[in-house]
């Protein structure tokens, strides 16, 4: 199996890809255990990471993140969040109509893109 993901002829099929498509995508096993997909980082032109919500330990996706190239990372999905949606207002996802800054969710999002921002530029 690694030797496929090693061979140039996987080089040659992402090229193919690429040229009958406008985006290819690959799901690979996880980053830290397998390493399959480090194996192909030569051939991707990024790597977009989903991360289990609530779930991926914090040390374990820093781990994964220094396992590629930084500058491949596209981006983080995170799935699997199982809270019940009721419950949430337009506050949570919006800045507040009064000026009191950004909604939870913005906290967030802007906490996460600040990492990642720092991450790609160190």
């Amino acid at each position: 199996q690694y030797e496929l993901l090693k061979s140039p002829r996987l080089g040659e099929l992402l090229g193919e890809a690429r040229r009958r498509y406008d985006y290819v995508l690959l799901d690979t096993p996880p980053l830290v255990p397998v390493p399959d997909s480090r194996l192909i980082g030569k051939w991707v032109d990024g790597f977009l990471m989903v991360v289990a919500a609530h779930r991926t330990p914090r040390k374990l996706l820093e781990e994964a993140l220094s396992l590629i190239d930084p500058a491949k990372i596209v981006g983080l999905v995170f799935n699997s969040d199982d809270r019940p949606l009721f419950g949430y207002s337009y506050g949570d996802y919006y800045p507040s109509p009064n000026g009191n800054g950004l909604s939870r969710w913005g906290r967030a999002v802007k906490t996460a893109g600040g990492s990642l921002r720092r991450r790609l530029t160190d």
